[in-house]
């Protein structure tokens, strides 16, 4: 698209106010793919109007393209895991906000769980071999990615907290790491439920106690729901912040 350029000339101010007022419908949840590119098209071209006009570089507001999924998580069961040298309890969470949603069947956890146990007995194959032994502790199981969450009985304490990730279809495992020295955490259900996990597990006197009792004992770990999933966003936005992984 060519540059589009005011009959007025250029003013960063208008442009601003201009680009603000399109980039509206690009949070729109209606809007379709080939909608926002056009859109987006267009406000880079209205970008490259002021820089020809003005010879200047363009610093106002620029929207930023992120996805901006809702989020919207219920927990659908919790299932003990018992193995030889492992001890889990296991947090099954749907998402109910996606297109189709992301929801386990009564089947489906049994099948999967049976899957890891007939695994973890039989040692099939090294590559699938996902639980780390001995392991004490819990995870979170969605339909598409699964976190384990783990305590080490290191040499001076057994305090801290390991996480690893992998495909919950294939059992491939899943680099956490963003960039150096840089690892993603959890999102907000596994992040609700290892909270309330590590409250119990220093609350607890032995490990039979820890895995007696389960996070759902606090109603905010049963449904997870996002108010405003544009917040950051929005703020980067009107703060022109570039964020680092975009």
């Amino acid at each position: 698209m060519k540059p589009i350029l005011r009959p007025e000339g250029p003013d960063l101010k208008d442009t601003e106010e201009l680009i603000k007022t399109i980039s509206t419908t690009l949070d729109s949840p209606y809007a379709y793919p080939d909608v926002k590119n056009h859109i987006r098209e267009t406000i880079d071209a209205i970008v490259e109007g002021y820089k020809t006009q003005s010879g200047k570089e363009y610093t106002g507001f620029y929207p930023l393209e992120s996805g901006n999924l809702p989020y919207d998580a219920e927990l659908f069961s919790v299932e003990p895991f018992d193995e030889e040298n492992i001890r889990m309890k296991a947090y099954f969470v749907n998402l109910k906000d996606r297109k189709p949603p992301l929801e386990w069947k009564g089947y489906e956890v049994t099948k999967f769980t049976k899957y890891l146990h007939n695994i973890e007995r039989k040692m099939i194959d090294a590559d699938k071999d996902v639980i780390p032994k001995p392991f004490v502790g819990f995870g979170t199981f969605f339909p598409h990615i699964s976190k384990l969450f783990w305590f080490e009985l290191e040499e001076d304490r057994e305090t801290n907290c390991y996480v690893k990730s992998f495909n919950t279809k294939t059992l491939e495992e899943k680099s956490l790491v963003k960039q150096a020295n840089e690892v993603h955490f959890a999102c907000p259900a596994e992040a609700t439920i290892a909270a309330q996990e590590i409250i119990l597990w220093s609350e607890a006197d032995t490990v039979e106690d820890y895995l007696k009792n389960f996070a759902t004992e606090d109603e905010n770990v049963k449904a997870i729901k996002v108010k405003n999933p544009m917040k950051l966003k929005k703020f980067y936005e009107e703060h022109k912040i570039r964020p680092r992984y975009l």
